[in-house]
């Protein structure tokens, strides 16, 4: 007749090792994956709502200089393009008009524009801010440069979770002995407020509308 011997408790404290170890390992795991998942989503988080206002400008600068078909090209008056920009240390400034209707009706009708400029201010660098306002007469530079407290301008992004890292502009003219026009590349770089390590940057390249 055997005897039936128990576990030691050596044996016990082995196994028991071992379960921790294991529980431990799975743990770090799943930790890690929730750790990655959660970095994804950010990422997709910025990727998103950076393409969002790129595409927007994108769309909306291939409007700029239209004349409701006067054969005249529209400009910020000062400008001497019809895309007016301002590249500068901290700050960066696009800006442009364009035809959208008549205001008013028979003799007391005007032509009714919608000036736009999107820009990066000095005192908030992190922030780029949208100005649209819907007028019959056209912005020159200096309406364009002080519009900071005019109560036209909005924040494209939260600052509380997205700031704005870079906001570069540079023009490239383009001539012959007939025509002339303006290649424009804007640069938008942008992060995570809270995490810096987490970035994008995009660009594009428009032309103005209208030869001149």
């Amino acid at each position: 007749m055997f005897k039936q011997k128990g576990a030691s408790l050596v044996e016990f404290m082995i196994a028991s090792a071992l379960g921790l170890i294991s529980l431990a390992t799975v743990g770090a795991i799943y930790v890690s994956g929730q750790r990655v998942i959660m970095e994804r989503s950010k990422e997709l988080m910025l990727l998103q709502n950076s393409e969002s206002v790129v595409q927007m400008l994108k769309s909306d600068i291939q409007r700029a200089g239209f004349d409701g078909n006067d054969g005249n090209s529209i400009k910020i008056s000062g400008s001497s393009n019809t895309i007016y920009t301002l590249d500068d240390v901290d700050r960066g400034v696009i800006a442009y008009a364009y035809y959208i209707g008549v205001s008013g009706a028979g003799a007391s009708s005007f032509p009714l524009y919608k000036n736009v400029a999107y820009e990066q201010r000095v005192s908030t660098p992190e922030s780029l801010f949208v100005c649209e306002k819907k007028q019959t007469t056209i912005w020159d530079v200096d309406d364009v440069i002080n519009l900071a407290g005019t109560g036209s301008c909005k924040n494209l992004f939260d600052k509380k979770v997205i700031h704005v890292n870079r906001f570069d502009l540079t023009s490239e003219l383009l001539e012959s002995t007939d025509a002339k026009s303006v290649l424009v590349t804007v640069t938008l770089g942008t992060e995570l407020k809270d995490a810096t390590d987490i970035h994008t940057q995009q660009s594009f390249t428009a032309m103005q509308r209208n030869w001149q």
